[in-house]
Order: C-alpha cells, then structure tokens, then sequence
C-alpha cells in the first residue's frame, strides 16, 4: 500500500477518484481503463481501491478523458472527482522553539474526588503553559492559571493523528506516542514541518495536553510543507479504519487539523469511519486568502455530516476572525496563541494560531470521555455529550454566522 500511496503522491495532479457503493470487479476496471474496452490481465496496471466498508469504496487512479468519460457514465458509479490539495490549518505561524525546563515539574493534585461514573480523582495542573488549557476547565472569564481534569485523563483511549507526523521522542509524550504509517511521497517516518506535533501535545502531552494519559498515534498525510492530497488522506484514513477493524474493542478517535475545499470522496470516508465507531474531529478551517473567515460547509472534512467540526475563539471568547463558521460548526475551542510541543528537540515548544489547534482541544476532550465511559461510545453519542458539555452563549462575535454558541468544556 505505501508503494502506491507513494506513486499517487508523486503525480497528484493527474488523479482521479472515484466513488463506489459496491465494489468493482476487476472485469469493470479493465473495460473502463482500456481504451478498447476490452478485457485484459488483470494483474496488470490496474489502479488502487480503499475499501472502507461494504458501502463505501474508493477507486483511485490516473486517468485520460476516454476513461473519466467512460467511468462518469458507468451506473455503478456514485460520485466522480478529481483529487486536489490538503493543507495543514494554522494561521499567522510563528516558529519559537524553546526548552520547557521547568514547566516538567510534578503536577499538583488537590484532594481526591470521586467521580460518579468511575473511580477517578480530579487532578488540578498549575503549571498551565498558555490560556487554552484553563479555559477549557471553566465555565466563565476570567480565565484562572489552573486546569482541572479526570485522572483517567483518557487511558486507554487511542487518538489517531493524521497530519505531519509526530516528534514521538518529545519528553512531553512520555512515551506514548507511536508512529503509525506515512502515505505521503518518500516514507517519511518524522515529523518535518512541526504542526502535527503541535496538535499532539494539545490533544495528549503531559503538560500541554488535555488528555494526558492517552495514547496517541502519527498518521502522516501531509508532507514537510503541510500539504498532501485527498488520496493522501484516504490511504491515512484508511490505515485507521483497518485498525479498528483488527482491534474492534479499542477506544479511538482521529484528529484531522486539515481542510481542503468540499470533497465527497473525502467526506464519504469520514461517514464510513463513524459507522465503523470511530469519531472523527475536524478543524472548521481558516477562511480565505485573506485571512477571513469563511462558511465551513464549503470545505472538507469541516462540511462531513459525522465529523465533529470545531472553529476558533481568543482568550477573551471572541469568534477569531480567521476562524471559518456556519451550521456545519459544532462548537468552539481556543486557537489564538496556543502553545504546544514541537520539532527539534525532546523539548522544543512553538506557540501558532488557527482552528488546527481548536481542533485538537475538542479531541482532547472526547478522549477524557472515552477514557470514562464503561461502554464504547459511539460517535453519535460523543457528539452529543461534547454539545452538551460545552458553555453556552459566551462565544462573541458570531452575528448572523449562523453558527452554535457553544464553547468547549472538559467536563
């Protein structure tokens, strides 16, 4: 599979994708692909299909006009696209790594509390990097330097990252983070661009992270410069899928801090993970050239009816105004100024703006409730558990965006 994903990678813009409900048959393929519509070997040249599920199938290959026209007027068919640019969703990037030192002190925990539905104690972190983390543990302004969480604080509970890879050797991992697969270009097996390891260290580090206990596991699909492709995606994801499959008890999610414009073979993926139980958190994207704000249904996987999208506020609850919105947003969560782990040394921090990082505070988040739940939940029910939980009417600056005034909370 990566020998493919890697040749898809080289040509991208000669792809095209292809959605199916039922599975072709090699006898399909090879009328479609060859221009006397006659059958050949099959072993021979014939493009790659990612099976999701028995509904959702995904043909990807290079194709001439003759053959799109062919496979455009094939009845079994559902949907037909060409495949076009991924990018990474941070905005006004600033790289600043810098050691930690001493934010690795032992964290303090107040007196134990049990929790109703299991065993856990709430722990209290004082030594909170930023305003993200306390934010996210309160319900109102002002914003305390203190972050209150369950110390399960997401055992067991797998967060698959797909994006740039992860710094899986960051003291701020604890070891707990894992590589994956690649299905960018060249077999990458590091994080080169740094954003995925931002996201990480949100989603489950030590200090930074909302889940501190969770395991979480580098997908990359996007290339040192923060960019792949929807194939490139779909190998990712499917990578994913067939860990659930081969795993089906295990607690997971996936973290996609990503968007490219509305893709259904990419949002048709995304349906097929939740049947199989596996939420789906989606940054809601940063607007246009510009830096302003845009509708999030315009755009993949933010517009997927089964990803839990997330938009961005500051610290003062404020609607960032590169944060994309609409009714495709679920909530929102901080994304100006977050500071989290990052490339370069075990201990190397950076500190970036944009609904990337809103992202991985609300997969942080079901992770914490994944880790208490005695049953596995499946990602309807995490949607609505994560709505439910959320602050509401303090996001401002939403006007006639028609978007939910929800904020993240942890609960």
């Amino acid at each position: 599979m990566l020998v493919a994903a890697t040749f898809i990678s080289c040509v991208w813009a000669a792809k095209n994708l292809a959605v199916f409900h039922a599975k072709p048959s090699l006898d399909f393929l090879d009328r479609v692909l060859n221009s006397d519509g006659t059958v050949r070997a099959k072993s021979l040249h014939l493009p790659d299909i990612l099976t999701f599920d028995d509904q959702t199938h995904i043909l990807i290959w290079d194709g001439d006009d003759a053959q799109l026209d062919r496979m455009r007027n094939h009845p079994d068919v559902a949907h037909l696209e060409s495949d076009q640019i991924v990018r990474i969703q941070p905005f006004n990037t600033k790289t600043a790594a810098i050691g930690i030192r001493n934010a690795y002190r032992e964290l303090d925990v107040i007196e134990p509390v049990k929790t109703a539905a299991t065993n856990s104690t709430i722990v209290t972190q004082t030594n909170t990097a930023g305003w993200g983390l306390p934010r996210i543990a309160q319900r109102n302004l002002p914003i305390q330097k203190q972050y209150t969480y369950v110390s399960s604080a997401g055992a067991g509970v797998y967060v698959y990252v797909v994006d740039t890879g992860i710094n899986t050797a960051h003291r701020d991992f604890g070891g707990r983070a894992t590589w994956g697969t690649t299905t960018t270009a060249g077999n990458v097996r590091t994080d080169d661009n740094g954003h995925g390891t931002l996201v990480a260290g949100i989603i489950g580090g030590t200090v930074y992270g909302v889940a501190k206990n969770t395991s979480l596991v580098a997908v990359k699909a996007l290339d040192k410069d923060g960019s792949g492709t929807v194939s490139d995606m779909l190998y990712g994801l499917q990578y994913v899928i067939q860990q659930k499959q081969k795993n089906p008890s295990r607690k997971m999610l996936a973290n996609l801090s990503l968007g490219t414009k509305k893709s259904t073979a990419l949002n048709q993926a995304i349906e097929a993970m939740a049947r199989a139980g596996i939420a789906m958190v989606a940054a809601a994207g940063n607007g246009n050239d510009q830096g302003i704000g845009q509708n999030a249904c315009n755009y993949s996987p933010a517009s997927s009816q089964n990803a839990i999208t997330v938009g961005a506020t500051d610290q003062y609850d404020r609607l960032a105004p590169f944060s994309n919105y609409g009714q495709c947003v679920n909530l929102f969560a901080p994304g100006v100024g977050v500071t989290s782990t990052y490339i370069g040394s075990t201990t190397a921090t950076n500190t970036e703006s944009g609904t990337s990082f809103s992202c991985p505070y609300t997969a942080g988040i079901v992770a914490l409730l994944l880790g208490e739940s005695q049953v596995n939940m499946s990602p309807a029910d995490i949607l609505s558990n994560i709505t439910s939980l959320a602050t509401s009417n303090v996001v401002l600056g939403l006007g006639s965006t028609r978007s939910p005034n929800l904020l993240a909370y942890n609960g």
